[in-house]
């Protein structure tokens, strides 16, 4: 039976009336074979019984047979095609980058966990037995892996299943025992913890820092718009200061002109008069024109210039040149005056993050001397007795070819305001106040 299958082809296992492969063969008294379907309703359609294929014709209905062999032939067959099927779907199922299965046989199926003590993958069917043996149970499964030579230590050829933290090297429970004895070391499932702790920790501390960058630049730009408020009233106080003094300077100078025209119009009206006298006097000579009497002419008009003015002297002109003190006192006055508020309204910000700081003795040069409050220091050409010469040997903290001296506060970052009084400085300002003070002695005097 086995034997026939083997050489029965798909063809003779097909139906002759609906081509398909038998479903309950049944067998004529010619020893064909049909679907009992099939020949049932072929003979209920047609008038005449005969066999489809032989054409034999019957008296009567024939009493079908089934056909025992045939089912049997068939069932094998369709077992037969389902199991090349299977293993097909399996062969095509291993991928590039699937893992076989390595108890399978060819062709093998692709592995689903593969154990990390046996070092082998198994498929679904292989992998039963880790399931259901309790010795294997205690195994250490994990997805299919490739490569598992690479989890053996090439030293003591034992599973890979410990981390060096010192070293930062994987290691078995071997190398543990003897090279790494002294060094701390963990199992890989405490070190993927710790690695994920670590992950988690990194992406917290960027998280974080990317708020922090957040809220700095809102502070900026809260810090920006303030800056920007603090210019547009400043800019336009000294805009308001320049229209005034630019108001100032038209007033002064139209005053100017004013007095200027004033002027000429006194001087034109003197002119105007004295025109008409002469031009009076210009008639009467016309009168006298026809007159040969010299003698009266020249007695009545040699005085002609007596009663004028010596007008070539007489100029009427405006002296402004005033623009350049108007934009000296604008810059002088009323902007520096602005500048001060911005410089008293700034320091106010950094006395903000004033900071109590005091001298180290221990780090000035053997030239300075540093008073008992730690506040004041001064220069001098006599060393300081505490310190030697051989000092500079061992003493590494103090400046030896420089006059400096460290405080004691240490700043690395933020800010820190503090004030340096200086000799000149301390000068200065003594010289600003006396000034200060005779300037306003001065105005009360004058006021009184």
């Amino acid at each position: 039976m086995a034997a026939v299958s083997c050489v029965l082809s798909e063809d003779e296992i097909h139906c002759p009336i609906c081509l398909e492969i038998f479903t309950d063969p049944v067998s004529t008294s010619c020893g064909h074979s049909f679907c009992k379907r099939c020949i049932n309703q072929h003979w209920n359609k047609s008038s005449i019984l005969h066999c489809p294929v032989c054409k034999q014709h019957f008296s009567s209905r024939p009493d079908l047979k089934t056909n025992i062999v045939m089912s049997q032939m068939i069932t094998q067959f369709k077992t037969t095609r389902r199991k090349k099927k299977v293993t097909g779907l399996k062969r095509q199922a291993l991928g590039v980058n699937d893992v076989p299965c390595d108890l399978c046989s060819e062709p093998r199926s692709k592995a689903q966990k593969s154990c990390l003590l046996c070092l082998a993958s198994y498929c679904q069917d292989h992998l039963q037995s880790h399931v259901s043996n309790p010795r294997l149970q205690r195994h250490q499964l994990v997805d299919a892996t490739q490569n598992l030579d690479e989890r053996i230590c090439l030293d003591h050829n034992a599973p890979i299943d410990m981390f060096c933290r010192k070293e930062s090297k994987l290691i078995c429970l071997q190398c543990f025992a003897e090279e790494h004895k002294d060094h701390i070391a963990v199992p890989l499932k405490v070190q993927r913890e710790t690695i994920k702790g670590e992950l988690k920790e990194l992406i917290l501390k960027r998280k974080q820092k990317i708020q922090e960058i957040q809220n700095s630049v809102e502070l900026s730009q809260q810090h920006a718009n303030k800056e920007i408020e603090d210019a547009v009233k400043v800019f336009n106080a000294l805009v308001a200061k320049a229209q005034q003094s630019l108001q100032s300077f038209k007033k002064n100078t139209e005053e100017i002109h004013q007095k200027t025209e004033k002027e000429a119009t006194k001087q034109i009206q003197k002119l105007k008069q004295e025109l008409i006298d002469l031009e009076h006097k210009e008639t009467e000579m016309e009168e006298m024109s026809s007159s040969q009497d010299h003698l009266h002419f020249v007695q009545k008009f040699c005085s002609i210039k007596s009663n004028l003015n010596d007008w070539s002297k007489v100029k009427v002109s405006a002296t402004y040149g005033t623009l350049l003190d108007a934009v000296i006192k604008l810059q002088n006055v009323e902007f520096e005056n602005e500048c001060r508020k911005l410089y008293r309204a700034h320091l106010s910000r950094l006395q903000k993050c004033a900071v109590d700081v005091t001298l180290d003795g221990e780090t000035a040069h053997r030239n300075l001397q540093v008073s008992q409050n730690m506040k004041e220091v001064t220069h001098t050409d006599k060393e300081a007795s505490s310190v030697s010469v051989f000092s500079s040997l061992t003493d590494k903290s103090r400046f030896w070819s420089s006059p400096y001296v460290l405080g004691k506060q240490k700043f690395s970052s933020g800010q820190a305001y503090f004030e340096v009084l200086t000799l000149q400085s301390a000068l200065a300002q003594l010289q600003t106040a006396t000034s200060q003070e005779t300037s306003d002695l001065s105005l009360v005097l004058e006021k009184t």
